[in-house]
């Protein structure tokens, strides 16, 4: 869990534009996938507004929601709601059959990695060899975006 002092002493306002204001306005109403969907979608057009380049780094439920690459830096976003008492929960897969390790951790990182090596895709192989180069170099962001009806808000994990 992320708390809200965590937030509130070291989380980021992203500065959302008019239309992605407007459709979070709903998201409560969503169903717990479409709110995903929509969450993801936000934070996907924030970082290319901003210059960010993205790879694709799907590979299924559990992998990561934002691969980008800005000048040196490699960044890894992990999309979650924003609850109303301003924390952010990440996935616990310890007690997960193949034990990945809790989002966003060096463990769950280097097992999303050999899965999209796994995929046997060309880009996702790009995205897995950027991002191993990124952690080995010590070049690898990892940012979780909270999205909430109200806007989203960065918080930059360190180890």
């Amino acid at each position: 869990n992320i708390s809200s002092q965590k937030i509130t002493q070291s989380g980021l306002s992203a500065t959302l534009n008019e239309s992605e204001m407007l459709a979070l306005k709903g998201i409560d109403a969503l169903n717990k996938d479409a709110a995903s969907i929509l969450r993801e979608s936000i934070a996907d057009q924030y970082f290319k507004r901003n210059g960010f380049v993205a790879l694709n780094g799907k590979c299924g439920v559990n992998c990561f929601d934002g691969v980008y690459i800005k000048g040196n830096q490699v960044v890894l976003s992990e999309v979650k709601p924003l609850a109303s008492n301003n924390t952010i929960k990440l996935s616990d897969n310890l007690k997960s059959p193949n034990n990945i390790g809790v989002q966003m951790t060096d463990t769950w990182i280097t097992t999303r990695v050999a899965e999209l090596r796994s995929t046997g895709d060309a880009a996702k192989i790009l995205a897995a060899d950027t991002i191993e180069r990124a952690m080995f170099d010590g070049r690898l962001v990892k940012i979780v975006s909270g999205v909430n009806e109200n806007g989203m808000t960065f918080v930059k994990l360190v180890k």
